[in-house]
């Protein structure tokens, strides 16, 4: 089943599952356990204006470059539900031609290094994968629309390492070093 994703514009917002309440398995091998709770106060702690969540490539270690942001979070059932905003449109026609097919959800836990609302978890990011497996499976498969790419679709969690970047890292990446990330994709593409 794929899950179109549609324009900003469109009467009705179209919203992605990106995780699913339930334990599960890090990539770090640790077991954890999100309730639906915890997705509900995920999805209200989410403050675009505090930290934004972007989408990412893999779970990179500076989480650079971003293709997308999550634009805000809900909860539907078990489903942690996002909206998307900004998506690169490179990237959108790679998880279209499903080079990107999987999706895994970051999350800082309550305690955390870096954590913008520490004592709760929030969304860090959220991973395409390639050929590496989500932790999560079951999601529905996502296309972007060929009218926009304002929304995308995720997985379940891999990163729970906790391991938050340090500041003058990400301030030190330079835009050579963005650029040549950049080309990298176009070369993938």
């Amino acid at each position: 089943m794929t899950t179109p994703a549609t324009s900003q514009s469109s009467a009705a917002s179209v919203r992605i599952p990106i995780f699913r309440a339930g334990t599960h398995t890090a990539a770090d091998g640790r077991r954890v356990t999100f309730t639906q709770a915890d997705l509900q106060e995920i999805a209200q702690a989410y403050n675009p204006a505090v930290q934004r969540a972007p989408h990412v490539i893999g779970h990179p270690e500076l989480d650079a470059p971003a293709y997308g942001w999550m634009k805000s979070l809900t909860v539907d059932g078990d489903l942690l539900m996002a909206e998307s905003e900004s998506v690169e449109p490179q990237f959108a026609q790679m998880v279209n031609e499903e080079r990107f097919p999987n999706r895994s959800a970051s999350f800082y836990l309550p305690d955390t290094p870096g954590n913008p609302t520490p004592g709760r978890k929030y969304l860090k990011h959220v991973g395409w994968l390639g050929a590496a497996p989500p932790a999560v499976s079951g999601l529905a498969a996502v296309k972007f629309s060929a009218e926009s790419a304002s929304a995308v679709s995720f997985s379940l969690p891999a990163d729970f390492a906790g391991q938050a970047p340090h500041h003058s890292e990400s301030v030190d990446m330079d835009k050579e070093e963005l650029e040549r990330q950049r080309a990298e994709l176009k070369k993938q593409m």
